[in-house]
């Protein structure tokens, strides 16, 4: 197992604060997802989105399959979800990642 990692996050829209603090750490041996899991479906993602100057813009990436391992992690505060949304009593789905090279083209309008 590798060594514990801190993570915090503070946010504030709509005049509503929100914030989330973990400790994580990996958990076993990197290997790429599975073509056709849930591992593999959530992190072979080809393009990016963000806002830039206030409209949505899109980027094409490029990277090798994600060298994945089984993470493990303590959340001490985790007030993200608005009030009307309860999250489930299930454990996380949780992975690490040491390192990733992406390839990133020129943000463009999102169509």
């Amino acid at each position: 197992m590798g060594p514990w990692r801190r993570y915090t996050s503070v946010r504030r829209a709509a005049g509503r604060r929100a914030a989330f603090e973990t400790s994580y750490r990996p958990a076993g041996e990197a290997c790429p997802a599975a073509r056709g899991s849930l591992e593999y479906f959530l992190t072979e993602r080809y393009c990016l989105y963000a806002r830039h100057q206030g409209k949505l813009q899109r980027a094409e990436i490029h990277h090798p399959p994600w060298p994945l391992q089984p993470a493990e992690a303590e959340i001490e505060l985790n007030t993200m979800p608005p009030p009307e949304i309860e999250l489930p009593p299930t454990q996380p789905i949780l992975h690490f990642s040491a390192r990733q090279d992406v390839l990133i083209w020129p943000l463009g309008p999102a169509v």
